[in-house]
């Protein structure tokens, strides 16, 4: 019986299974193939990569700008003796940067000067003056004190070196006025802030004052976000989030070019009659 039972438990199993279970182990040894031919294929495409060139190099380009995507902001600095407005147009599709100051008794409106206009007014009045009468696009203003310019030229660490082409003067704590010659000076918070607000500073210089902050600190490196959140606490201006985020791809594309040597950022100034 015992004999018996060990023939039975141990008995070869039918042609049919058999060739079932060959016909199994045949397609797992194929799929175990073709397993490891796909990986060594993948290994190879990645081993090879070093080997060539980045596609993206070749074929992917900075982003084209065009002459939709330029920009004017009126700013205006203000002060208890003065106001002065300073045009900012942005220019990606050509990398430039034009800083236009704008005489503040230029006539602007029915016989009124721009600086009434804009005490008697507010902002928004004198930006869709200025875009009148030099017939350019301006949308967005942002005004700004001389304390808090002060603050703003702190923020940019606490210095601006500028070339002088005339002589300028401005007031300092004593009442007096402290001069500056014809040359290279390397100008403080104070004295940046005193120059734009006093009446007796050019209206060129002061263009070229602006112009000179955006050319040393428009940069890659900067938090263009944190500057515009920082500028947003300590002026009055029609920019919002918004308007901020669909400027801010040509903002970084013209620091790129700045930082790289490759933007033109100039300062002139206009008559208006």
């Amino acid at each position: 019986m015992a004999l018996e039972f060990y023939k039975r438990r141990f008995r070869m199993p039918s042609k049919k299974m058999q060739y079932s279970l060959a016909f199994t182990a045949l397609l797992l040894v194929l799929a175990a193939v073709i397993g490891w031919m796909l990986i060594r294929h993948k290994l190879s495409l990645i081993g090879n990569e070093d080997d060539v060139s980045d596609p993206s190099s070749s074929t992917i380009t900075a982003e084209q700008y065009s002459a939709d995507d330029e920009a004017h902001l009126l700013v205006i600095l203000t002060d208890e003796s003065i106001t002065r407005f300073i045009l900012i147009h942005t220019d990606p599709a050509n990398a430039a940067i034009t800083v236009t100051a704008i005489p503040n008794n230029a006539a602007i409106s029915e016989g009124q000067s721009l600086s009434a206009l804009y005490q008697k007014t507010g902002g928004a009045r004198a930006v869709s003056a200025v875009a009148s009468a030099l017939n350019v696009p301006v949308r967005h203003y942002m005004a700004i004190s001389a304390d808090n310019t002060e603050k703003w030229c702190g923020r940019l660490e606490n210095e601006l070196t500028v070339t002088l082409t005339s002589p300028l003067s401005y007031p300092i704590a004593d009442g007096t006025l402290s001069q500056l010659t014809v040359g290279e000076h390397t100008l403080n918070a104070v004295q940046t802030a005193s120059l734009l607000s006093y009446t007796g500073t050019p209206d060129h210089a002061a263009a070229n004052i602006v112009a000179t902050m955006l050319r040393q600190y428009l940069r890659t490196e900067r938090d263009l976000s944190s500057d515009f959140s920082f500028l947003s606490n300590i002026t009055q201006t029609s920019l919002r989030i918004g308007d901020f985020n669909d400027y801010r791809g040509a903002l970084a594309h013209l620091a790129e070019k700045n930082t790289d040597g490759q933007c033109s950022i100039s300062a002139t100034t206009v008559s208006i009659s």
